[in-house]
């Protein structure tokens, strides 16, 4: 496996935590134009968000989040101790050891921050927030962590159960014929 392949993971060194409501790409999907992704407003706010992140610090980000204690005038600057090491990724799971050595810190994977990934500590769920508009961001508290990620959309599960359905149909019908409105049953 070639892990320089897929998505990169890392602490984040430079954090700047803004809300929600300036990213227009979190708007009402019914509330938007019909060329949204060409809109020059829609341009304009991305281009004003990322302006935001410095070029001269490497792994800088913008958190987006609603948490009040996490907002300051001034970013957060992490130590270049803290470290993460990509134990597997594999389909829809990503596992990670990440060692935070301060107060907390930012990791950071680079993949999209789709509604369906989980994160875990250990057993333990943790939220997950929007890093550069549209990455997956964790904080996480001092300590060593075992992180890991998991992606389970909810179609998945609508759709197994139509395929469930759809078997029981299929098998109770090769079991079964209809024959006057009686149910006979049929062997094999």
């Amino acid at each position: 496996v070639n892990i320089n392949s897929y998505g990169k993971a890392y602490i984040a060194r430079w954090v700047k935590i803004v809300p929600p409501e300036q990213n227009k790409l979190n708007q009402n999907f019914f509330k938007l134009p019909a060329k949204w992704a060409q809109s020059d407003a829609l341009m304009k706010n991305f281009e004003t968000n990322v302006s935001k992140i410095p070029d001269n610090i490497w792994r800088s980000i913008l958190i987006e989040s609603n948490n009040q204690k996490n907002f300051s005038d001034t970013p957060f600057v992490y130590s270049n101790e803290n470290s993460v090491n990509i134990k597997k990724i594999i389909g829809s799971k990503a596992v990670f050891d990440v060692d935070c050595k301060d107060r907390n810190c930012w990791f950071v994977y680079n993949i999209a921050a789709l509604r369906g990934w989980n994160a875990y500590s250990g057993s333990q769920k943790i939220s997950i927030h929007k890093a550069n508009l549209g990455f997956i961001g964790i904080q996480l508290n001092q300590g060593k962590h075992f992180l890991w990620l998991e992606y389970r959309p909810f179609i998945r599960d609508v759709s197994l159960i139509i395929t469930l359905i759809g078997w029981i149909f299929i098998t109770f019908n090769l079991f079964f014929i209809r024959n006057n409105g009686e149910l006979r049953y049929r062997s094999l």
